[in-house]
């Protein structure tokens, strides 16, 4: 069943092993991930976010 999960793009969680140093991957991270706070009425879309954010939250 978890490979059908998959398959159609649904998780509840995820994990995976890099080699890189903690600090390298927040900064990263936090390149692509546009900063919003995250209560019900921001989680409306946006369209003046700019593209190169691939997430938003904290």
């Amino acid at each position: 069943m978890n490979s059908f999960y998959k398959s159609i793009g649904l998780f509840d969680s995820s994990n995976f092993s890099i080699e890189m140093e903690k600090s390298e991957f927040v900064d990263s991270l936090k390149k692509i991930t546009y900063k919003t706070n995250t209560s019900f009425i921001s989680l409306i879309p946006d369209n003046g976010i700019p593209t190169r954010f691939e997430y938003r939250g904290m």
